[in-house]
C-alpha cells in the first residue's frame, strides 16, 4: 500500500514543479486558508482595475448556491463555451476537464472521473451518475445523446451519495438545459467542417406564449461523412447523423407555483468504427497494417457495423412556495432503444480454411425508467436548515443478441434485468457561527433486482461456450445506509475552506456478457452474479478570490477506498471477465483558477495529478502479454495488487486564454485558446503494457468577429491542431488466441485535426 507521505512527496517534486501549488495545499490541508494568502503584497501581483468575475451559480445540492460557497470540488462548463467550442457530447466535453475520461467502447460507453469508472458490460450500473434537469441517466449508451441548448455542465467530483444517490460513486455529472425566457429571444447556429464533410444547424426560440405560460424550442441536425478512410475500400468512417428536439414548457399561474414540462426526442446513428489494427510482437500476420493510417472497419470490403439509438423523455417539474420553504416535485419517464450490429473479427484478413469466416454479433437493447422524486428545503439562511425527500424509480433493461460463430453456427441470447428502487435522504446544516457551519448528511436505499436469462442453440460452438439451452431466473436485494459530514469555515469574505467526509455504494448485479452456458452442478449466482461497491472518501479544499473578485481559486486534496470494486476486462476471445477487485485507492490533488488578468484577458486553467490503483486484486485478469512474456499469471488470472487503475494518468491540465480586442466600425474581434495535456494512461483492466495510450498535448483555437452588440458572430474553429492521435479504447483483438491473431490490438480513435466555419444569428 502507498503511503500518503509518499504521494505528498511525490506531487512536491512533479506537480509543484508546474504549477506552484503544494505550499498552498500543504496549507489547506494541515493549517487552514491563512489571512496572510490575502495580504497586500499578494494582492499588489493583481494591482490593475478589474471588473469581478460573474458569479456562477450551481445545483450541486439541489439549490441555487455560488460555487464558491458549495465544499464540494466542482468543476464547471458554461452553456457559452459549449456553443462557442462546437462541444457535441459528454466525450467532447470530457478533454476540457482533467480528471475525468468519457468516450465510446465496443459496446457501450466509458465515463471515468479520478480513475473510477465501470467498465464495459451492459449489467454494469454507471459509477458516474449522470443527471439532465434533475433526472438521473443511468446508462452508459445515453452518454452518447448530443448536446443542444446547455445552459450548464457541473461535474462533482467524488462520492456523491446523499442527494444524487447510490451510483454516483465516482461523481455525477449535473446537467442543466436553457429553460423558457420571460422576453422573446432565438438564435440560429451552424458549423461547418467542408474536409471531413460535418454540418450543424441548432435553432432555439424562447418567450412568452400568455401571461402565464412561456416556451422554449430547439432543435439540432448534425452529420459527418467521416474522418478517416476505410484500408481497401476508401469509403469515409465515421459516418454519423444526430437529430434532437426538445421543447420546454412553464407555467407559472401564481408566485408560489411554477411548473415546468419538458420532451425531448434524441436519435444519432453511427455507420462504421474509426478502428485500426495495432501490432505488437511476433505470430501476428497483421504487422504490416501498422504503417497505414486508415483504418480498417469491417470484415471485408462493403461489410458494415452500425450503431443506431432513439430515446424519449418526458419530465414534469414542480416548484411550490409553502410559506418560507419550497417543496419540487419531478415526475420522469425515459427509454431509449439501441440497435447495433457489430463485425467482431474487425479486420477483412481473417481466414478460416473452406468457411468465409463471418463472426458477426448484433445487439438489441431496451431500456425504460420511471421514476419520481419529492423533496422540501427550508431557507437557507437559517442558523438550522435542511433538506429532505424520497426518491423511487422503476427499470427494465432488456437485452437481445444474436451471434454468428467463425467457426460455424448460431445461437441467440436474451436476458432481462428488472430493478425497483427507493431512497430517503437528506442533509442539515447547522451555521455554529456566522463563519463555521456543519453539514450532515445521510441516505438510506432499498433495492431489488431480477434477471432472466436464457441462450439457446449452442450445439455447434466450441467446447470453451459449451451447453445446448440456457434458461435460469435469479434475484438479489439489498440495502444501504450511506452518510456524507463536512465542515466550513470562512476565514474572510473571499477565502472558505472545508473538509468533507462521504461514504457511498454502487449496488451489484448480473453479468450480461458470459457466453458459456452452466456447467453441470453450477449455480446462477456463481457465474453471473457480482457485488455491490463501496468507498469511503475524505477531501480537504479551499476556495479563494483574489483582486477584488477578478480571480478565483480553487483547490482540493483528496483519497477514496474502494472495496469489492467492479471490474471488467475482454478475455481476448469473444467475452469479459468479470470480477469485485478487493480494494483500490484513488487519491491526489485538483486546482482549477478563473482569472481576468486584463479587461480583455481572461484567463483560466486546471490540473490534477491522480494517483489510482488496485490496493488488493489477487484475482486480476490476465492479459495475453503477460501470459506470454512473464510467469505472472494462474490460468486467466493475475495479481494485480498495487498496479495502476485505467484511465487514470497521473497528470491533466488545461489551461484556457480568452482575449478580446475591439475594432473599428463597432466590430469586436475574439481569440480563444485551450491547451489540453494528458499523461499516459491504461485503457483495460488487464493492463497489457499495448494497451496504454501514450502521453499527449492537444491545441484548440478559435477566432471570431462579430458587432459590439452581439446580433451576429463568425468563427474559424481548429481543434486538436497538434493532430495527435488518441485512443480511448485500446483492447485485445477479438479471437486473439487463434493463430494469425495474436499479439494483436484494435483501437478506436478520437478525431484528428479538424477546421471548421462557425456563425451564429441572434434575434
Amino acid at each position: 500500500m502507498r503511503s500518503w507521505h509518499a504521494v505528498c512527496h511525490y506531487v512536491r517534486q512533479k506537480v509543484c514543479r508546474l504549477c506552484g501549488l503544494c505550499n498552498l495545499v500543504i496549507a489547506l490541508a494541515f493549517a487552514g486558508l491563512a489571512p496572510s494568502l490575502l495580504s497586500q503584497p499578494v494582492a499588489d501581483l493583481f494591482d490593475v482595475s478589474l471588473e469581478q468575475l460573474e458569479q456562477i451559480i450551481v445545483t450541486a445540492q439541489k439549490r441555487e448556491q455560488s460555487l464558491q460557497e458549495v465544499p464540494i470540488a466542482i468543476a464547471t462548463i458554461n452553456g457559452e463555451k459549449i456553443a462557442d467550442s462546437a462541444i457535441s457530447d459528454l466525450q467532447a466535453l470530457s478533454a476540457y476537464l482533467p480528471g475525468v475520461t468519457i468516450n465510446q467502447a465496443v459496446i457501450d460507453n466509458n465515463l471515468f472521473i479520478r480513475g473510477i469508472g465501470s467498465g464495459v458490460n451492459l449489467g454494469f450500473e454507471r459509477s458516474v451518475g449522470t443527471y439532465v434537469d434533475g433526472v438521473y441517466i443511468g446508462r452508459g449508451q445515453l452518454a452518447r445523446t448530443p448536446f443542444l441548448d446547455v445552459q450548464r455542465v457541473e461535474v462533482l467530483k467524488g462520492p456523491q451519495g446523499i442527494l444524487f444517490g447510490k451510483n454516483t460513486i465516482a461523481g455525477a455529472l449535473n446537467i442543466t438545459t436553457a429553460s423558457p425566457t420571460d422576453e422573446f429571444e432565438g438564435f440560429v447556429e451552424g458549423y461547418v467542417d467542408p474536409r471531413y464533410g460535418e454540418e450543424q444547424i441548432n435553432a432555439v426560440v424562447s418567450g412568452p406564449l400568455s401571461s402565464t405560460l412561456a416556451g422554449r424550442l430547439a432543435v439540432s441536425y448534425r452529420q459527418l461523412e467521416g474522418y478517416f478512410e476505410h484500408l481497401l475500400t476508401d469509403e469515409d468512417v465515421v459516418e454519423r447523423e444526430d437529430r434532437l428536439v426538445r421543447g420546454k414548457l412553464r407555467w407559472q399561474p401564481t408566485e408560489a407555483l411554477t411548473a415546468t414540462l419538458k420532451f425531448e426526442r434524441a436519435e444519432f446513428e453511427d455507420e462504421e468504427r474509426a478502428q485500426i489494427i495495432r501490432y505488437a510482437g511476433p505470430g501476428s500476420d497483421f504487422g504490416f497494417l501498422v504503417t497505414e493510417d486508415k483504418p480498417v472497419s469491417g470484415s471485408r470490403p462493403g461489410a458494415f457495423q452500425f450503431n443506431d439509438t432513439e430515446s424519449d423523455t418526458i419530465a414534469l417539474t414542480f416548484e411550490y412556495a409553502l410559506g418560507d420553504h419550497t417543496l419540487t416535485a419531478i415526475s420522469a419517464y425515459l427509454d431509449y432503444t439501441a440497435d447495433i450490429f457489430d463485425d467482431v473479427l474487425t479486420t477483412p484478413y481473417f481466414e478460416v480454411p473452406g468457411d468465409d469466416a463471418l463472426f458477426t454479433l448484433a445487439t438489441d437493447e431496451r431500456f425504460d425508467q420511471l421514476s419520481q422524486e419529492v423533496r422540501i428545503a427550508s431557507p437557507e439562511a437559517r442558523n438550522i436548515s435542511y433538506l429532505a425527500g424520497i426518491y423511487v424509480q422503476r427499470t427494465d433493461l432488456e437485452v437481445i443478441r444474436t451471434i454468428v460463430w467463425p467457426f460455424g453456427g448460431l445461437f441467440g441470447r436474451r436476458s432481462q434485468q428488472d430493478g425497483d428502487s427507493g431512497s430517503l435522504f437528506g442533509q442539515l446544516t447547522w451555521r455554529a457561527t456566522e463563519r463555521l457551519r456543519f453539514n450532515l448528511g445521510t441516505r438510506y436505499t432499498r433495492e431489488s433486482k431480477d434477471f432472466d436469462r436464457e441462450q439457446v442453440d449452442l450445439s455447434s460452438l466450441p467446447s470453451s461456450v459449451s451447453g445446448t439451452i440456457d434458461r435460469f431466473r435469479i434475484d438479489r436485494d439489498e440495502s444501504k445506509l450511506t452518510w456524507a459530514l463536512s465542515t466550513q469555515y470562512d476565514f474572510s469574505d473571499n477565502a472558505m475552506g472545508y473538509v468533507n467526509v462521504s461514504t457511498g455504494f454502487k449496488s451489484g448485479g448480473f453479468d450480461e456478457s458470459v457466453t458459456r452456458g452452466l456447467a453441470p452442478g453450477e449455480r446462477p449466482e456463481d457465474l453471473f452474479e457480482f457485488e455491490e461497491e463501496t468507498v469511503r472518501s475524505i477531501e480537504i479544499g479551499g476556495k479563494l478570490k483574489f483582486a477584488d473578485g477578478a480571480a478565483e481559486l480553487n483547490v482540493a486534496v483528496f483519497r477514496s477506498e474502494y472495496d469489492d470494486l467492479q471490474t471488467s476486462a475482454f478475455d481476448g476471445i469473444a467475452g469479459f471477465v468479470v470480477a469485485n477487485a478487493a480494494s483500490s485507492i484513488t487519491q491526489g490533488v485538483e486546482a482549477d483558477l478563473r482569472w481576468r488578468a486584463l479587461p480583455r484577458l481572461f484567463v483560466t486553467g486546471a490540473v490534477t495529478y491522480l494517483d489510482a490503483y488496485f490496493d488488493d486484486f489477487d484475482n486480476g485478469p490476465c492479459s495475453q502479454w503477460h501470459a506470454a512474456n512473464t510467469l505472472s499469471c494462474t490460468g486467466n488470472r493475475r495479481d494485480l495488487s498495487d498496479e495502476s487503475l485505467v484511465f487514470a494518468p497521473d497528470l491533466s491540465a488545461t489551461l484556457g486564454i480568452e482575449y478580446s480586442l475591439a475594432l473599428a466600425g463597432g466590430l469586436e474581434a475574439w481569440a480563444n485558446l485551450d491547451v489540453i495535456y494528458t499523461d499516459e494512461f491504461f485503457t483495460v483492466s488487464d493492463l497489457d503494457p499495448f494497451t496504454r495510450q501514450d502521453s499527449y498535448t492537444r491545441i484548440d483555437l478559435r477566432l471570431a468577429l462579430g458587432p459590439l452588440t452581439g446580433t451576429w458572430e463568425v468563427a474559424l474553429v481548429g481543434k486538436n491542431l497538434t493532430d495527435e492521435t488518441v485512443s480511448g479504447w485500446l483492447n485485445d483483438l477479438t479471437l486473439s488466441t487463434t493463430p494469425g491473431r495474436q499479439n494483436t490490438y484494435s483501437a478506436l480513435l478520437e478525431p484528428p485535426r479538424t477546421v471548421a466555419l462557425q456563425g451564429r444569428v441572434r434575434f
